[in-house]
């Protein structure tokens, strides 16, 4: 699954920011799911920070595991 968004700006920076946002699973029972996804957030601003030093990109990656009961 992979999604892309333009986000309006809403903090009173003027900019272009978008994000895509890839997600993939995996069932491994009917009660157990992983997940990973990755995100990459980007801005025409250095809106961001790497460490304490600005910058106009991020990404982001988070892994899951669910249980369902």
């Amino acid at each position: 699954c992979s999604k892309h968004h333009l986000i309006p700006d809403l903090n009173g920076t003027h900019q272009k920011l978008w994000e895509v946002t890839t997600t993939g699973h995996i069932y491994l029972t009917d009660y157990f799911e992983l997940r990973a996804e990755y995100r990459h957030d980007d801005s025409n601003v250095p809106v961001f920070f790497r460490g304490f030093r600005p910058a106009e990109t991020q990404d982001t990656i988070s892994g899951e595991m669910i249980f369902k009961f």
